[in-house]
């Protein structure tokens, strides 16, 4: 997973045309990332920097604590969750955007 300040400097570079990038390469540089985006769950296997696990139950149930968002969140065993305020989460939103855009 990249971390969260390169995915932003990636997605500002890419708003601003800094490099002159076509639309195809936009399009290519945007899909990969929103790919690496989608993949994202916090839960006992994640990949996030923020997410760091608390404790597990019998049933499947877990708790981690997210130090972006500073709090715990709950989950389940396969990571079905919808955690508002993510940071990754919120840039797969403007990955999307951008993407509907060009």
């Amino acid at each position: 997973m990249r971390e969260l300040n390169e995915i932003k400097s990636i997605i500002k570079d890419i708003e601003n045309n800094t490099y002159g990038l076509s639309k195809e390469n936009k399009l290519i540089i945007l899909n990969n990332l929103k790919s690496e985006l989608d993949s994202l769950k916090c839960g006992l296997l994640s990949t996030c920097d923020f997410c760091h696990n608390e404790s597990i139950d019998i049933d499947g149930n877990y708790k981690i604590y997210c130090s972006y968002l500073n709090m715990s969140l709950e989950s389940d065993f396969y990571g079905n969750n919808s955690f508002l305020g993510c940071p990754y989460k919120e840039l797969l939103t403007n990955i999307n955007s951008l993407i509907k855009k060009l």
